[in-house]
């Protein structure tokens, strides 16, 4: 008989970083070990050797929590348009920095060391 599963788990981050470059989805879950899609904070590729990530992530924390921010202030002045913060916003993680595009630009949030510490929402 293989493995026991306990095992395989431990070993898959060895094994993905070795593969190179991995598909990456972060969600958080409340209530069951299985995200649902509104639990979703983003989704994309991890290149593990460049140590960059590219994703579609969600403007409020969840998928879902962008949707019922919207959902609940879409007629409020005081928010103004809301719509394009219904999409998933690109961002890119490279080292230690980070770049989000917003409309047609890119901002860049510079931490410094690109072999330094992470911040909290890399996927990496």
């Amino acid at each position: 008989m293989g493995e026991p599963i306990a095992g395989r788990v431990a070993a898959a981050g060895a094994w993905t970083v070795a593969a190179g470059t991995a598909r990456v989805a972060a969600a958080w879950s409340e209530g069951s070990p299985v995200p649902e899609a509104a639990d979703q904070r983003c989704e994309g590729t991890a290149d593990f050797a460049g140590r960059q990530a590219r994703v579609a992530q969600a403007v409020m924390g969840t998928f879902g929590a962008t949707a019922e921010f919207i959902a609940t202030h879409q007629d409020d002045d005081r928010h103004g348009d809301l719509h394009e913060f219904a999409e998933p916003q690109d961002a890119i993680y490279d080292g230690a920095n980070s770049y989000v595009r917003v409309g047609a630009n890119w901002t860049g949030f510079f931490l410094g060391d690109p072999g330094g510490p992470r911040g909290l929402n890399d996927p990496l």
